[in-house]
């Protein structure tokens, strides 16, 4: 519904309503609105990008020769697949046994690692999950608050507003993370092992634990990168619904 046909009446009403403390309780709402729809959104599509990392087993095959991870390890390509498989189907949150590899030995700090690892997978997954579900139903909820005709124009422009800068807060992370990561990689790849974990067990051994040998750098590089384009994704997503909503209703 076009709103420039609300009767004239209406329009000079809302228009010489006061803006007092209300407003400003308006304006506060908007913010807080929009950064936790934001934060919503960013950990649903975090989830997101960890289900493609974990599915997406072409990313890994297609660069074991680029990477040369046989030369490296000194196994063959179909071992190295095997061992990589038995990790990727150990990340998901209803895997509950012990992380054993099929041909690869594994410390007891190794084990340690491995299960953190495991329990921050199953926070975004499956907190993700949750997130990704209260954010498209809060986004439908506002797309059909700001299309009623029930709806009076400030309304449907503040369901606008905080539906776009949700967007814009959920893509504030990756690409602060993707810039640090163009500048210093080996840098924020140890910040971020601090940040999350309270120890140095990430730091493997391959003597003990030779996985790591199949596990170079670049390969979390490529991890991080498909997660933050799937957040930049969902992000830009969101703002353009935004954008589309407010020119749909023509204000």
């Amino acid at each position: 519904m076009d709103r420039s046909l609300r009767p004239v009446n209406d329009q000079m009403t809302e228009t010489k309503a006061p803006r007092s403390a209300r407003g400003s309780s308006s304006k506060g709402k908007q913010i807080l609105g929009s950064f936790a729809l934001g934060l919503v959104i960013l950990l649903g599509m975090i989830g997101l990008g960890l289900v493609i990392v974990f599915s997406a087993r072409i990313l890994y095959s297609a660069n074991i020769g680029r990477w040369g991870l046989e030369r490296i390890s000194g196994m063959p390509r179909e071992e190295i697949l095997l061992n990589y498989d038995a990790l990727m189907r150990w990340c998901w949150p209803w895997h509950t046994a012990e992380l054993a590899f099929p041909t690869l030995s594994m410390s007891a700090n190794g084990a340690q690692h491995f299960a953190e690892c495991k329990a921050l997978f199953n926070f975004f997954t499956l907190g993700g999950a949750m997130a990704l579900f209260v954010g498209i139903a809060n986004i439908l909820r506002m797309c059909r608050t700001a299309l009623s005709p029930d709806t009076g124009l400030e309304d449907a422009r503040s369901e606008c507003r905080v539906m776009t800068a949700a967007g814009v807060v959920s893509i504030l992370i990756p690409v602060v993370l993707l810039l640090a990561a163009a500048v210093d990689f080996d840098r924020t790849f140890v910040l971020f092992h601090k940040l999350f974990f309270g120890n140095d067990l990430w730091i493997f051994d391959y003597r003990t634990d030779p996985v790591i040998l199949i596990l170079p750098e670049t390969y979390f590089l490529l991890c991080a990168v498909v997660i933050s384009l799937t957040v930049l994704a969902g992000g830009i997503a969101v703002i353009i619904m935004g954008l589309r909503l407010r020119k749909r209703l023509d204000i």
